[in-house]
């Protein structure tokens, strides 16, 4: 791109110098040389653009999948977790229902009665991309 701008400026210069033609002659070759380079700029810093744009959009649909992917892992997670807390509910209800407790059932379940559930969010991914400056 360098070299064929450094050309077109070239031929300005030489055209410029050129005491053969008339003025109004190396005035409209001058021009259109100008013309030409203006076009090339114009045209790469347009190409430019295009291109980061395009890498910016697949950056962004990348993010957005993953995005929805860790949402999914979050809905899930918080599903199954609302499963424990249900099973939670029906043995402590029984618990406090019956007076004699069956050491077997007491044994199999006791993991219901100390049992903590958390949501362990999956924001890594938006954290990264935010922090960014995206």
């Amino acid at each position: 791109m360098e070299n064929e701008i450094r050309k077109h400026v070239h031929k300005i210069i030489d055209e410029a110098g050129n005491r053969k033609k008339s003025v109004w002659k190396r005035i409209g070759e001058i021009s259109i040389e100008m013309l030409i380079i203006v076009f090339a700029v114009s045209l790469a810093v347009f190409l430019e653009r295009q291109r980061e744009l395009s890498h910016d959009q697949h950056e962004v649909k990348e993010f957005l999948t993953g995005l929805r992917g860790d949402l999914r892992n979050d809905i899930k997670e918080m599903q199954d977790d609302k499963a424990i807390y249900q099973t939670q509910a029906k043995w402590f209800t029984y618990f406090a229902i019956e007076k004699q407790y069956n050491r077997d059932t007491l044994r199999t379940y006791q993991w219901v009665l100390w049992n903590t559930v958390g949501l362990l969010v999956n924001n890594g991914r938006y954290e990264g991309f935010k922090a960014s400056g995206k």
